[in-house]
């Protein structure tokens, strides 16, 4: 066995291990680091939070109809609208739900540790999430409304008469939810409003504040949305 043979049958007995670890872990970053460059640049965040579960194809039309208008933000020459949807039941929403089932004589199973983990995700999203620009159930908005999670349109610098209270404007009776078929999957009542940034957004610097100025010219964009004849 000559010089070269033996050197790595000795290398191999004491460190293959250590070999086999080594290439999976660059085997997993080259991986990781090929998807982050095939992602596309998201443009836009918007969330929604509340009863209704979507489809993937009625995800993916919602996010084609905010495509339409939002600005390419990024100057990549796409533009590209992330839809992040939590459905999530308040307990008011669960009971008239079992009262409509045991009214209809069915069985209303309910899983409750989804229940939950919908809540906490929603409470993360809305402390410290991507989306400012938020499309939401009224009894949800109701419930963190008083704790300065949104801003005044007025604030904002938003004129518009036909709002629902001085934060918000009922999403489907502007011209823009009106206009796209899928917005009619949205409850009636589902409310347009802009997140605050909060200490923990601000933190993270001019980034941050870069997509919250970018969220908030797009919020803009769908309230001036007019029908051209």
């Amino acid at each position: 066995m000559n010089k070269v043979l033996r050197w790595l049958d000795n290398f191999w007995y004491h460190y293959k291990w250590h070999t086999i670890i080594a290439v999976f872990a660059a085997v997993f970053l080259c991986v990781g680091i090929g998807q982050m460059l095939g992602k596309e640049k998201v443009d836009a965040y918007i969330m929604y939070a509340g009863p209704t579960s979507f489809f993937p194809n009625e995800i993916e039309q919602i996010q084609d109809s905010f495509e339409n208008i939002v600005p390419d933000f990024n100057g990549d020459g796409k533009k590209v609208v992330e839809f992040i949807d939590i459905t999530v039941l308040t307990d008011k929403q669960i009971a008239e739900n079992k009262k409509k089932a045991q009214e209809q004589g069915v069985e209303y199973n309910l899983d409750m540790e989804f229940v939950m983990d919908m809540r906490k995700k929603f409470k993360l999203q809305i402390q410290s999430g991507d989306a400012y620009f938020l499309l939401i159930d009224p009894e949800m908005y109701e419930q963190d409304k008083e704790v300065g999670i949104y801003r005044k349109l007025a604030d904002l610098g938003i004129e518009y008469e036909n709002t629902n209270d001085e934060m918000s404007v009922v999403f489907r009776e502007t011209e823009f939810g009106k206009y796209f078929t899928v917005f009619e999957q949205f409850p009636e009542d589902t409310l347009m409003c802009f997140r605050t940034m909060n200490i923990p957004s601000k933190i993270r610097g001019d980034k941050e504040k870069k997509k919250y100025d970018q969220q908030l010219e797009f919020f803009k964009d769908i309230l001036e949305f007019e029908i051209v004849e």
